[in-house]
């Protein structure tokens, strides 16, 4: 059965509600969010949003989707603004239904992002009897020493236990993880890690440093006060935390900031790269050719199958890398989506010589479990 394609609408607050004390060292909302929306104008945008889902999928049922306030600390708002905006999200989603049976059925929901120091049971009550189904919580870091000099105003006690607090409410939540903050260094960041996994979040974000012009950190940086650390650290690091947090059974949904042109135009420092992504998987796949030389006998050519293209691109590498920096390599790629038998599916990875070496299975948490191995 084809799984059902589930799709977050998303509505950029823009600071609103982050505290009155100033904005976090490394932020610049006006540049890393989208166009943002007041309780007045959120229905009509999403009036727009949800007809435009409508045509899309106007000959498929397989969809469901929730409605996403971004960008700000939703908590921190008043509670009477919040509920403007939950009313405006159920008024767009039952005026965009009239006339179109099932678009009820299909909105499963509110999602909203915040920060540890702005969730109690009296709030999680609230957002509990307004269909809030997933909380997103900016912790950044478990480290008082990074947090303080982040600006975040709230220690990694009170962080651990509002993540408790979400958790035991029954709320599926995601924690957003920065790597390169003043004093976060690989060590520290490794402890973060650590403890994002023990917190036991069903989704992360991922988020490498990028100074921002707009920001307080960008103004540092410019005066000589703040120097980042290289982007292949940081790169690496996130490759670290997908890998880590996927084995530990929390689904990665984003690594790097959701970018745009206005985005990359106020970057001063940091890896701002759209294909983030797909820079970390070559990297973790980087590992295969360590095994490769450490399992066969040059100049044995080498057969390498895959059960799928991604998996291929990964291993070929972003913009070829893997490839030219193993170039000594007798390797032949081939991508098999075959089957076996009916219940055996083509390996992950299935490595093979012409010379009838031994023949090697890498599972997708073997390769994780490599790259982990190098840290």
């Amino acid at each position: 059965m084809k799984p059902v394609k589930h799709i977050i609408i998303p509505v950029f607050l823009n600071n609103l509600g982050c505290p009155a004390s100033g904005r976090c060292v490394f932020c610049d909302q006006a540049a890393s969010g989208g166009t943002p929306c007041g309780p007045d104008s959120t229905e009509s945008y999403l009036k727009g949003f949800i007809s435009g889902l409508e045509k899309e999928n106007i000959s498929k049922n397989e969809y469901s989707f929730e409605i996403a306030f971004y960008g700000g600390t939703f908590t921190a708002l008043p509670r009477g603004v919040q509920e403007s905006f939950f009313e405006a999200g159920r008024s767009a989603v039952s005026s965009a239904g009239e006339g179109r049976r099932g678009i009820d059925g299909k909105f499963e929901g509110f999602r909203v992002s915040t920060r540890p120091d702005f969730i109690d049971i009296e709030t999680l009550s609230f957002l509990k009897a307004n269909a809030v189904k997933t909380i997103e919580i900016g912790v950044e870091s478990f480290d008082d020493g990074v947090l303080q000099k982040a600006g975040r105003g709230y220690s990694a006690a009170s962080a651990a236990y509002s993540c408790g607090l979400v958790k035991k409410s029954g709320f599926k939540f995601s924690l957003h993880l920065m790597c390169g903050l003043e004093g976060q260094s690989r060590e520290v960041f490794l402890r973060d890690c650590a403890s994002l996994a023990a917190a036991g979040p069903d989704y992360a974000r991922i988020h490498p440093l990028c100074v921002m012009s707009g920001s307080r950190l960008g103004e540092i940086y410019k005066a000589g006060g703040f120097v980042p650390r290289p982007d292949s650290e940081l790169i690496e690091e996130t490759a670290y935390a997908m890998a880590f947090f996927e084995l530990n059974g929390i689904k990665v949904i984003r690594a790097g900031i959701l970018e745009n042109d206005k985005f990359r135009k106020e970057v001063l420092a940091g890896p701002a790269f759209p294909n983030l992504r797909e820079i970390a998987e070559s990297l973790i796949h980087s590992t295969v050719f360590d095994f490769i030389r450490t399992k066969f006998e040059r100049p044995s050519k080498i057969l390498v199958e895959t059960g799928g293209e991604k998996i291929l691109n990964y291993l070929v590498g972003y913009k070829k890398e893997n490839i030219k920096k193993n170039n000594d390599l007798l390797l032949e790629f081939k991508n098999k989506i075959l089957y076996n038998n009916a219940k055996d599916a083509m390996p992950y990875i299935l490595i093979s010589a012409e010379n009838n070496e031994s023949a090697y299975v890498l599972t997708r948490p073997d390769v994780l479990k490599q790259y982990i191995n190098k840290f």
